[in-house]
């Protein structure tokens, strides 16, 4: 089962294959459905954070090539979800809607 951060890393990942894959018409309709599931998942994420424990919560640990001893290891601490879980899926979200708009407008004039 895929854990909440490595979802967060798949997703975009799903999108641009996705609109990849699909009409050009429909890219906007694709890329906000993919940003707003991520935005999702970044609101279970803050759910599930305890802000007085330190250090690295959530974190994710898979055995990757045994052999070597290498692993995949995934968490997040306070600074990195405020910033870049935060800004990569809800500001983005809501911003990309605004862009539309204003690319709209500038066509039209």
């Amino acid at each position: 089962m895929v854990g909440l951060i490595s979802a967060l890393i798949l997703i975009p990942l799903a999108g641009a294959i996705a609109l990849y894959i699909g009409q050009p018409k429909n890219a906007r309709t694709v890329a906000l459905i993919f940003n707003a599931l991520s935005a999702f998942y970044t609101l279970m994420l803050w759910q599930k954070f305890d802000v007085t424990a330190p250090g690295l919560q959530i974190a994710e640990r898979h055995a990757w090539i045994p052999s070597i001893g290498a692993e995949y290891l995934v968490g997040v601490d306070g600074l990195s979800l405020l910033l870049d879980c935060s800004y990569r899926s809800c500001f983005r979200s809501l911003s990309a809607p605004n862009g539309w708009n204003a690319a709209r407008a500038r066509s039209c004039s």
